[in-house]
């Protein structure tokens, strides 16, 4: 196993940390919104960091082209269920129940349809496009945002953004999707 591919697995590990940031902070201790801060962040760092270290040094492989993506979900369904449903956190650190629903339900939407291809034509392609970055890049910073105690009207902002660039995301998804299925397996 190679070096991105490790910094993938780390990212996940940040994930329970990540949790435990909140769990902590939910309680009382008002440090661990800054450690939760800061393991987020560097969960982040490494979304970007493995996949330019794999690409630099032309380590890109299979096992990382598969989990990578799924690092990404577990960190950001992590969070987004965290910073809904965790009722102790202040409200301006909260994400509305209807904001989490379309993250999620985007990513279960692209795992189905990821299952469905594979199932059909017995491949698998987690190739994201340009439009998905970005939604990926728009969720991490709602969440930055929000442990950093950004102000109501950022937070709007970052909400409106996350929404449009997720449903846009979903929908390009649903259509190249559609596209792969119905001409045999070519996008």
């Amino acid at each position: 196993m190679n070096l991105p591919n490790w910094i993938t697995f780390f990212r996940m590990i940040l994930v329970p940390a990540f949790i435990a940031c909140l769990v902590y902070w939910q309680a009382g201790y008002a440090f661990c919104q800054t450690l939760a801060l800061v393991v987020f962040g560097v969960a982040c760092f490494t979304d970007a960091l493995d996949g330019f270290i794999a690409r630099r040094t032309k380590q890109q492989t299979r096992l990382g082209t598969m989990i990578d993506p799924l690092a990404d979900k577990l960190l950001l369904v992590a969070a987004y269920l965290s910073l809904t449903l965790m009722e102790q956190l202040p409200l301006a650190a909260k994400i509305p129940p209807w904001l989490t629903l379309i993250v999620v339900s985007r990513d279960i939407l692209l795992l189905t349809g990821a299952v469905v291809v594979f199932a059909l034509q017995n491949r698998f392609d987690p190739r994201t496009n340009f439009l998905g970055k970005v939604t990926t890049v728009s969720q991490m910073c709602l969440v930055v945002g929000l442990l950093a105690g950004c102000g109501v009207f950022l937070k709007n902002i970052l909400m409106a953004a996350t929404t449009c660039f997720t449903l846009a995301s979903g929908a390009s998804y649903m259509r190249a999707g559609t596209r792969m299925l119905s001409n045999g397996g070519k996008a």
